[in-house]
């Protein structure tokens, strides 16, 4: 293959989507928007409380939203009051997806999409929660959380740190029984700048220094398996170029008969990420349909039916009304990438942590009849967030739209009330905990290709 067939492409504001399994969050576009305003306090909880009225996918969820719009007038003094208050107003919705940011996490959030930040290069392991929703922090006896990978070459990596090691402080904060997001905002920030951390090994305790470097997080590991298999496996599609890495691996990896795409703790991402990587692997065809609201009148909601599709030169983009269907409205545009699996097989591994727009690739590709689906069932998160950017430095996420794979499934609401998920062609479960995707341990990978050497042998 020719690397020219591999454009990059330029950011795009489309569906962002969010897997509370997983730290990762999803998004629409940015329908409301408000740079360099600053506003007072109540102002900005009234803002939370109006935009998630107007564009919340599902107003019955409000109740009785009126009664929340001066509630907290006296108590509010500080943003850090308007952000407490937003939250317990939109806790009100029972969607753990629908919440508002202070400006240091947004910007985290938007570092993040960028895979570049200023940072140490540590990986945290995670565990399931007792009630089956977040991810949390796994620790070790005494609550300080574990080391699961370090990044190669990053300053973690420079002074030894490994998997396995406990994270004890940073600097005088105390890792204990702490978030990741908390543990995370002491060790990232400006490259150059030193932080010292401990560590426990072994129940010894150490103090080593550590230089904040620029931390570049590919999306994408590929290598060549035996029978000439490209194995693909994606982290996220929360990077602005995911699809255009996949894309330069499945033409960097040169003479290739067969593509095993491993989707397994994909948390998700930017659709239109989604959108890109199923067209390298789909030459015509429905993508995604998506229902989404339109920002208005809480009191008379109305609401489009999306449908995005490819044919084999063209990205086509169809929007009815829910007021009137006949009036549908189509955008062509040139497809972004070409279709680079040229009808080689592909398998697909998913898991219980492939969720939201990962099932959506994963549905699409296969709806398509264009991949063999392998693992257990997906997370099940068939809804989408709008990324609502607020006075202040501030971001509203709100539930703003449910979506459906070409064959009208919908996944579910990523446990807030169901999970439905993508059931596998064929079920397979890791036959041991813990165990690194791609390396001879991991079982599902070996079926994968069993399966397809199968297939070449026909």
């Amino acid at each position: 293959m020719n690397h020219a067939q591999c454009p990059k492409v330029p950011h795009r504001g489309r569906l962002y989507v969010y897997s509370i399994a997983c730290l990762t969050v999803a998004l629409l576009c940015i329908t409301a928007v408000y740079a360099q305003e600053h506003v007072s306090p109540v102002e900005l909880y009234h803002h939370v409380w109006a935009e998630t009225a107007t564009n919340i996918y599902a107003p019955d969820k409000l109740g009785d939203w009126q009664s929340w719009e001066h509630r907290y007038d006296n108590k509010i003094a500080t943003d850090k009051d308007a952000l407490k208050y937003a939250g317990e107003m939109l806790k009100s919705i029972h969607d753990s997806y629908t919440f508002v940011l202070d400006p240091e996490a947004v910007k985290r959030e938007d570092t993040s999409s960028e895979g570049v930040f200023g940072g140490v290069g540590i990986t945290f392991a995670t565990k399931k929660s007792t009630d089956g929703g977040d991810l949390l922090l796994a620790c070790d006896a005494d609550g300080y959380p574990l080391v699961e990978k370090v990044t190669e070459g990053s300053p973690a990596a420079a002074v030894s740190l490994a998997a396995g090691d406990a994270l004890v402080s940073i600097g005088n904060f105390s890792a204990q029984h702490k978030q990741l997001e908390a543990i995370v905002s002491h060790l990232r920030g400006e490259v150059g700048t030193a932080v010292q951390v401990t560590v426990r090994r072994n129940r010894q305790d150490y103090q080593v220094t550590l230089v904040r470097a620029e931390i570049k997080i590919p999306a994408v590991i590929a290598k060549m398996l035996p029978g000439q298999i490209a194995y693909i496996h994606l982290e996220d599609f929360s990077q602005q170029t995911a699809a255009a890495q996949v894309a330069e691996a499945m033409c960097s990896l040169g003479d290739t008969k067969a593509f095993i795409l491993d989707l397994r703790d994909n948390p998700g991402g930017y659709i239109y990420q989604a959108v890109d990587v199923v067209s390298l692997f789909v030459e015509e065809g429905t993508v995604v349909i998506e229902k989404n609201r339109v920002p208005d009148n809480p009191d008379n909601p109305s609401w489009t039916t999306d449908t995005t599709s490819l044919t084999r030169t063209q990205l086509v983009e169809t929007e009815a009304s829910s007021s009137d269907s006949s009036q549908a409205k189509s955008k062509k545009t040139a497809r972004h990438f070409p279709y680079l699996a040229k009808h080689r097989p592909v398998v697909i591994l998913v898991n219980g942590d492939s969720a939201s727009a990962a099932e959506l690739a994963t549905g699409a590709i296969r709806d398509n009849n264009a991949a063999f689906v392998i693992g257990t069932r997906t997370f099940g998160k068939g809804i989408g967030q709008s990324l609502l950017n607020l006075p202040n430095g501030c971001r509203l996420h709100v539930t703003s739209l449910i979506y459906m794979t070409p064959s009208g499934a919908w996944l579910g609401d990523g446990g807030n009330s169901v999970n439905q998920g993508i059931t596998p062609d064929l079920t397979v479960n890791p036959n041991k905990k813990n165990f690194e995707f791609g390396s001879a341990e991991d079982n599902q990978l070996a079926t994968a290709v069993t399966v397809i050497l199968s297939l070449l042998a026909r």
